[in-house]
């Protein structure tokens, strides 16, 4: 009796309607097809064109239908404009995984694609995937876009690079970077009709720590007319791109001007977080750290040539302004990592509406283990692929940690040498983004001295091992009593 009440409870509980007012739109390149319940309308599947005269045609049926929200799949960027129409016209966009949603029964069309996602959607059987604001949707456009244009960049280097070689101008191998300061000088030379040596091997910087003559000896080559053409035009493709990654830098840093600093969350937040992550380390409030106030966080005025890649406007003192604690702090965490938290993710309410915990933002992310278990056998636990830029750069701190001497360090040696190279680096990652989590949400500075501290359960498997280790060495291990 007991397993067919929980089979009718299992029953109803699927066939529930979770959404009446629900609708379902398949996205094309030319056309959309808006699908609501047989009750709603006598054609209950439309189709309207992808201009902005068919989407507000659309938008204008589904609000005389009684359309409340609407879900749609992630295809390509089509459903950006049907977005904002929608958002902008008070109904609520769903916009849903397509492998959801893949398993169409019988033969695929667009049609039967929209009715099988407005019955999903009634049904509650789809997620909704996070969409930032539409602020933070501006500055995450920027800032791919910046992505994009260091990518470039660095293939024209890499082109010039190969060039060189062509050329038998060993550059690369007496100066580190051919984009720095003497690197730019001597290529910019010998664009402008410079082939003695002696002069190019002078135009190095003082600080080049490779002998002079290995300079000129390297920049011995053979300087033909069209190897100078292709050289000359990859030098300024790569000079357009450093120019345009300026002029967006400056363009993202005046939004951030304008965000404002959310207020804290309150103390029972605070308590429920808390009890959630466990003692995974122990924060102090920012008021109590010395020398961490926003006032004392360096400014920087000018690109650094060490760090070309580093954008011009201050990230790390507008981060420590709108979420009101200095995430540099954290060991790993760069400007690369709060340029994808600021601009995939937002301000410290994006954080806390949109993620009820660390562990829901580690699992968005794709950095805990996906567990798949059946029959009480454990079938797989690795990590889901998900593409995100916030993982990636989280990784790429965690790659930083090698020789840190750091507790996040130590755990990340821990971890490598526990799972692997790979593994490990992602369970590091794991915990960067619980900690940042953590501190935007309770607005505390991180404290590395406590951060290290065991937790209730590591510490009885800790003591349990080492009891272990004593008896079979023929010890007994014996609690000391406080002093």
């Amino acid at each position: 009796m007991a397993k067919k009440s929980a089979k009718r409870k299992q029953k109803k509980l699927l066939n529930q309607v979770c959404h009446p007012n629900a609708g379902g739109i398949d996205i094309g390149s030319r056309e959309i097809m808006a699908a609501v319940g047989a009750d709603k309308s006598d054609d209950p599947v439309r189709a309207f064109s992808t201009h902005n005269q068919g989407l507000r045609e659309a938008v204008a049926w589904l609000k005389e239908c009684g359309i409340e929200t609407v879900a749609f799949e992630a295809t390509g960027n089509y459903w950006v404009c049907l977005y904002d129409f929608l958002q902008t016209a008070g109904i609520a966009p769903w916009l849903v995984n397509a492998r959801h949603v893949k398993g169409v029964p019988g033969r695929k069309t667009d049609v039967q694609d929209a009715q099988w996602l407005q019955q999903l959607h009634t049904a509650g059987l789809v997620r909704r995937s996070f969409v930032p604001d539409q602020e933070v949707l501006s500055l995450r456009y920027l800032q791919r876009h910046r992505d994009d244009l260091v990518r470039g960049g660095g293939r024209e280097i890499q082109h010039m690079q190969k060039v060189f070689n062509e050329m038998n101008v060993q550059l690369h191998h007496v100066i580190s970077d051919i984009d720095g300061w003497s690197g730019q000088r001597i290529i910019k030379a010998i664009i402008e009709g410079e082939r003695d040596p002696e002069t190019l091997a002078d135009l190095r910087h003082s600080s080049c720590k490779t002998p002079r003559g290995e300079v000129i000896l390297a920049l011995d080559g053979n300087y033909r007319d069209e190897y100078i053409l292709v050289l000359k035009q990859c030098y300024h493709r790569w000079q357009q791109a450093h120019q345009q990654i300026t002029e967006v830098d400056r363009q993202i840093g005046q939004m951030l001007s304008q965000f404002e600093r959310d207020e804290p969350c309150d103390s029972e937040k605070q308590d429920d977080e808390s009890e959630k992550l466990g003692r995974i380390y122990i924060v102090k409030p920012a008021s109590e750290a010395e020398d961490k106030s926003e006032a004392a966080l360096p400014i920087m005025a000018t690109r650094n040539q060490s760090k070309k890649r580093e954008p011009v406007y201050d990230i790390q003192s507008e981060a420590a302004r709108i979420y009101g604690t200095d995430l540099t702090l954290i060991p790993g965490v760069s400007s690369g990592v709060l340029s994808a938290l600021l601009t995939e993710i937002g301000g410290r309410n994006a954080f806390i509406k949109k993620f009820k915990s660390g562990h829901h933002l580690a699992s968005w992310l794709g950095l805990c283990p996906d567990n798949r278990i059946s029959g009480n056998k454990n079938l797989g636990s690795k990590t889901r692929k998900v593409k995100s830029r916030l993982a990636y750069q989280l990784r790429m701190g965690a790659m930083t940690l090698w020789r840190s001497e750091s507790e996040l360090g130590q755990y990340s040696r821990r971890m490598k040498s526990k799972l692997g190279k790979p593994e490990g680096i992602t369970a590091t990652a794991h915990k960067m983004i619980r900690i940042i989590y953590k501190l935007i949400a309770t607005a505390t500075t991180y404290e590395d001295k406590i951060a290290g501290n065991m937790s209730e359960s590591r510490k009885q498997r800790r003591i349990k091992g080492l009891q272990k280790a004593a008896e079979r060495l023929g010890f007994q291990l014996i609690e000391a009593q406080p002093v």
